[in-house]
Formats: structure tokens, C-alpha cells, sequence
């Protein structure tokens, strides 16, 4: 009966301090962890100023169990995947990757097979296509990778990939930066003047900051990953993805001050986006991975758009993995 009480009492003393909570009469620290990345927390911040001090947003990447109990992977795959590292750490124990290495290997862009051959069949044609045979990843079934590299130029050699199954119809397109890591990196500006201007191919890097200032706009580095589109779907993208994002400020509880500036904000990025605003796309890659097409068969000639190379810091070398590992050419490594 004492027990009984005793777990009465704490029962009743922990309802209390959830009262006192939700009466805002004590503080408390509300703390959300969701592997699905499907959560999110009102922003109270001053937009264009001051952050939210009461709020802390970290991004993190789930483990295999994580993956495994939101049903992105089979238990199967992860006792693979666990073998196949372990045998791996066996035969190279002594091996110590770079902090932000593997990032190096990363995807410029993604997209449609199809969206991918249209913009890069304009400059140039692969010398050779390979064919390489796997499984499909949404099905028990056989599917194709073709693989070709090819040069843009005033750009770089690039590596595209596309997997098709003719089975389930999945469809899967990447572009690899291919060569040597570049010494500097690249920032590219278009002047959009014109509505035909909305149909220059862009390659964005998911190593690149996006900026357009007429809208006080900015994105930084691994917003929206890597993208294979036009000016006028890259806007539209960023333009969907916020709408996403920022649900809290323009749904009905939003404040009337943040909803405001939210409204304006859109409608000056869909006059940019229908080509009514004359704007500016700035994309500054410090691996140098982002591209726009020219108006002009020379792209010097093109004085709408401008590329510029600039060194790069310290910070962003560090992020890159760059100061862990030797990116100079075989025969220089050893002087």
C-alpha cells in the first residue's frame, strides 16, 4: 500500500510540473530527434536579422539501425554492409581516411536521364559509352548502368551515369566531376535581363552557395544537393523546397509580421521566376562544379554571364578534406 502511494504521489508531483510547463510558468527543454527528417519546431527569429536564441536545428546522418526502423533498409543489407566493412578494416587497419575526404567523390547533380542528355548533347558527344550490368535497387531485377565521360567546355570533364530498368521503369541519373581536384574555386554570374534567359542549362554543385540578391536570397552549401536543370526550374525548385520548409511561417499561426514578409518574399521570387524581374543567379563553388550555358557560341562573348575564380580559405579547405589528403598530380607527391 506504501508502494502504492509512494508511486501515487510521483505520478501526481509529474503531472504538476507538465501543467506548470504547458502554463509556461517553468522552463523546459523540448527535444525532438526524428531519423525521418520529418519534424520540425516554429522558427521566431527575425527574418534578414537576428536568429532564434530559444532554437537549435542539427542535422545529422542516421546509422543503419535508424535506416533499418524507418524502412529505408532491409535488415538484410545492413548485415551485409557490416561484414563487408568489418573484412574491409581487416586488410587495412592502418588505413586513417581524411575527416572530410569522401566528400571529394560526391555528386555535381542529379536529374532525369533525359534532362541530363538534352543539356550536355548541346556541347559535346561522348567518344564511348559503357555498359555495365547490376541488379536494380527497386527491384529483384537486372538493370543497366551506362557510363561516358565527356568535356563542357569553359567548364570541366564530366562523368555522367544513368541506371534504367526496364522491369519497374526506375531511373537514376548522375554527373561526377571527373579530372583533378581544381586549385581554385569558381564563382559564375548571369545577368537575367530577358525571359529567354530562364532557359539556360545550369549544373549546380551541392558544394555551391546560391545567391540572387534582387530577392535577398541565399542558399548555402548543400541546400537542394546537386541539380541538372534550367535557371527558370532551379528558381522553381528553390521556390517549392521553401514552401516546404517553411510551412510554420505562412500557415494560419503564423505571426501577421513573418507571413507578411514571407508573401513578399515569394512574389518577388515568382516575378523572377516568370521572367517579369530582372534579377542576378550568382553560384560560388569552391570546387569550382557549377556551370551556365552562354547565348553565344563563345562564351566570352556572352556579356551576360561571368566567371570568376577565387582562392580558396582555409575553413573551406578544411570542410573539403583538403588538408588531409595530397591532390598533387603521381610524379609530384614525392618531392
Amino acid at each position: 500500500m506504501t508502494t502504492f502511494a509512494l508511486f501515487a504521489d510521483s505520478i501526481d508531483a509529474f503531472c504538476a510540473r507538465l501543467d506548470a510547463c504547458a502554463a509556461a510558468s517553468e522552463t523546459f527543454t523540448l527535444i525532438i530527434d526524428d531519423p525521418a527528417g520529418n519534424s520540425a519546431l516554429e522558427w521566431f527569429g527575425d527574418w534578414g536579422g537576428e536568429g532564434d536564441p530559444c532554437l537549435k536545428r542539427v542535422f545529422y546522418t542516421r546509422s543503419r539501425a535508424q535506416n533499418v526502423a524507418i524502412g529505408c533498409m532491409a535488415q538484410e543489407t545492413m548485415d551485409s554492409e557490416e561484414r563487408e566493412e568489418a573484412a574491409a578494416a581487416a586488410l587495412s587497419a592502418s588505413y586513417v581516411p581524411g575527416a572530410g575526404a569522401p566528400k571529394l567523390g560526391c555528386t555535381i547533380a542529379k536529374s532525369e536521364g533525359t534532362d541530363i542528355m538534352a543539356s550536355l548533347g548541346r556541347y559535346s558527344a561522348p567518344e564511348e559509352v559503357m555498359v555495365f550490368e547490376g541488379g536494380c535497387p527497386d527491384c529483384p531485377q537486372q538493370a543497366n548502368t551506362r557510363m561516358f565521360v565527356t568535356r563542357i567546355p569553359y567548364f570541366r570533364e564530366v562523368v555522367v551515369m544513368c541506371t534504367s530498368c526496364d522491369a519497374c521503369g526506375y531511373r537514376n541519373s548522375e554527373l561526377r566531376s571527373g579530372g583533378e581536384i581544381p586549385a581554385r574555386g569558381r564563382t559564375v554570374r548571369l545577368e537575367v535581363l530577358k525571359p529567354i534567359d530562364l532557359n539556360r542549362d545550369v549544373i549546380k554543385s551541392e558544394t555551391a552557395d546560391l545567391t540572387i540578391p534582387e530577392v535577398d536570397l541565399e542558399l548555402g552549401r548543400g541546400t537542394l544537393g546537386g541539380r541538372v536543370s534550367t535557371v527558370e526550374g532551379l528558381l522553381t525548385e528553390v521556390r517549392d523546397s521553401l514552401r516546404r520548409t517553411r510551412f510554420t511561417a505562412l500557415g494560419d499561426s503564423a505571426q501577421a509580421r513573418v507571413k507578411s514578409e514571407w508573401d513578399d518574399f515569394f512574389a518577388r521570387l515568382e516575378r523572377c521566376i516568370t521572367g517579369e524581374q530582372p534579377f542576378t543567379l550568382i553560384l560560388r563553388d569552391p570546387l569550382a562544379g557549377c556551370f551556365i550555358s552562354a547565348m553565344t557560341e563563345d562564351f566570352t562573348a556572352d556579356k551576360q554571364l561571368a566567371f570568376e575564380e577565387f582562392e580558396r580559405d582555409w575553413d573551406e579547405d578544411e570542410e573539403l578534406g583538403l588538408h588531409d589528403i595530397d591532390t598533387r598530380e603521381p610524379e609530384m607527391r614525392s618531392l
